[in-house]
């Protein structure tokens, strides 16, 4: 490189760092002359917020009254129709609660022979229940006679095999070749 072209680049370094500077500086300036603004219209914010806030404040009470009296207003027609439905129920209750007694006693009643019914048989079912009564004795006294309380047990037999056993006594001794005398009779 030549002592020329060193100057020359110099010289243009220059500049451009000169160029910078009077940027920076007017940068510099329109950032000084934004916080000042700034500083201005903050310190003017709480005395505009408050006008603002003034100007809004009685419209939204206004407001807030209407729709307080017209709720109010509202409450009273529904408690003066509630009123008038309390006194219609009121004037028929007694016959309600008098229909829904005498109904329920009915029903009950209804009720009441319908499970009599259903649930007891009749003078003919019950003439048959006896006579059956009466045959199902007599057929118990003829097996109780005949052995009906012997003592029965299911045995193995010499071959194995599975036979019906009745207990026997004995010490009883019987004429008739191959019977037993049957424990109890």
């Amino acid at each position: 490189m030549n002592e020329y072209s060193l100057a020359k680049t110099a010289a243009a370094v220059f500049e451009k760092t000169a160029e910078h500077q009077r940027e920076v500086e007017a940068v510099l300036t329109a950032l000084a002359s934004a916080i000042t603004q700034f500083k201005a219209r903050s310190e003017a914010l709480p005395a505009q917020v408050h006008r603002e806030v003034e100007r809004n404040l009685s419209e939204a009470a206004r407001k807030a009254a209407a729709e307080i009296a017209a709720s109010w207003n509202d409450a009273n027609t529904h408690a003066e129709k509630a009123t008038e439905a309390y006194k219609k129920a009121a004037i028929w209750a007694p016959w309600k609660i008098a229909a829904i007694a005498m109904l329920s006693t009915l029903f009950g009643i209804a009720g009441m022979v319908i499970v009599a019914r259903s649930t007891f048989p009749d003078a003919q079912a019950i003439a048959a229940l006896r006579i059956e009564e009466a045959n199902l004795r007599a057929q118990i006294q003829q097996l109780t006679a005949r052995g009906g309380y012997a003592t029965l047990a299911s045995c193995q037999d010499s071959n194995g095999r599975q036979r019906l056993c009745v207990q026997i006594d004995e010490s009883a001794k019987t004429s008739a070749k191959g019977y037993r005398i049957v424990k109890g009779y």
